[in-house]
Order: structure tokens, then C-alpha cells, then sequence
């Protein structure tokens, strides 16, 4: 049994986590003793004698949670920034890649890490609307589309009988052409030349 199944901590959010690491920080420092005069006496180290035993016990078990309890939210964190790093995957980055680096610069603060964020979010609505546009247009300018018709309706019924094999539309159209070379010259020819 994992320690979050057997605290009952496996439905708590990250910060329920950072909080209970908090919280089990305090209770360690309220058991601990500050030195009486920490300017002139440099702090001992605590032995089993000056600490007893049962004491000793119940801060070394505090210790062994909180590292644990470290290593459940940085896993969490990474998760979750994998998550994000998935939505920038137009922008030909590996996700894996990118949630690295975003743990990097999340460490290093939330405003550094608000920015790349924002960056990114940039990034991706030019992407968007870049092939927005180029796909509007090409489609606008095609108008010798429809000159070429004849040998794009004969592309279309071939693609149709692929499609069937599980293949999206763009992928048979362009595997009837591939497959079917004298139509594809003959789309060719209407297109550049001769009937539109």
C-alpha cells in the first residue's frame, strides 16, 4: 500500500498536499526547542541523548512524510505540467520536452512562469490563425478547381471506396492520386491548361 492510499491522501488536490507538508513542518518546529542563545553558540547537532527516543522517533517519521509527500507533489506537478505542455504540441515541441523545461521555469517563480506560459499561448494562436488563413485562401484561389473537375470527381469516387479502410478524406484523395497516375495527369492538364 502506497502512502497516499494509506494516509487517505490520494483524492487531495496539490495544494491540500503543499498545505499537509506545511502543516507537518510546524508540528516538527513545535517540538523542537530553539536554542537559548543562538548568536554565540553555533546549533548542535541532536543526538539520541539530548533528543529522546520516542521523540526522535516521531521526528524522523515527520522527516520520512514530508520527503514523501515532496516526491507525490513533484510527480503531481509534472503531470500536470505535461498536461499543458500537450495543448503546444502544434507548435512542434515533444511534450515530455517541453514540460521539463516548464518545471525548470516554474521554479524559478510563478511571474517567469506566467510569462512563458503567455508566450506560448501567443505562439499558438498565430499558429492557429496562420493556417486558418493559408487554408481560406488556398481554397479561395483555387478557382481552376473547378475546370479540373472531371478528373477530381473520378479522384472523389476512388477515395470514397478507400475511405472504407479507415482512412480520413485527405489521406484517399491523396492515395487516389498516388495510385492512379494517368488521372492525376490528367487533372494536370485540365488544371494548367486547358479548360479553365
Amino acid at each position: 500500500m502506497d502512502l497516499l492510499e494509506k494516509y487517505n491522501l490520494k483524492d487531495l488536490t496539490t495544494e491540500e498536499l503543499t498545505a499537509l507538508r506545511d502543516g507537518i513542518a510546524k508540528s516538527i518546529e513545535k517540538h523542537v526547542e530553539p536554542t537559548q542563545d543562538p548568536v554565540q553558540t553555533p546549533p548542535a547537532e541532536p543526538s539520541s541523548e539530548t533528543i529522546p527516543k520516542p521523540m526522535q522517533k516521531a521526528i524522523d517519521h515527520c522527516n520520512d512524510l514530508s520527503r514523501k509527500l515532496e516526491d507525490v507533489l513533484e510527480r503531481q506537478e509534472r503531470a500536470e505540467l505535461l498536461k499543458t505542455a500537450q495543448k503546444y504540441e502544434a507548435l512542434g515541441e515533444k511534450p515530455e520536452e517541453l514540460a521539463e523545461r516548464l518545471y525548470d521555469v516554474k521554479k524559478a517563480g510563478s511571474k517567469v512562469y506566467d510569462t512563458c506560459i503567455a508566450a506560448l499561448d501567443r505562439a499558438l494562436d498565430a499558429v492557429k490563425k496562420s493556417d486558418e488563413v493559408l487554408f481560406s485562401e488556398i481554397g479561395k484561389s483555387n478557382h481552376q478547381f473547378d475546370a479540373a473537375s472531371g478528373a477530381v470527381a473520378k479522384a472523389q469516387e476512388i477515395a470514397k471506396g478507400l475511405m472504407g479502410s479507415g482512412l480520413t478524406y485527405q489521406q484517399a484523395m491523396a492515395k487516389a492520386w498516388e495510385q492512379n497516375p494517368d488521372l492525376a495527369a490528367e487533372y494536370q492538364k485540365e488544371y494548367e491548361g486547358g479548360m479553365a
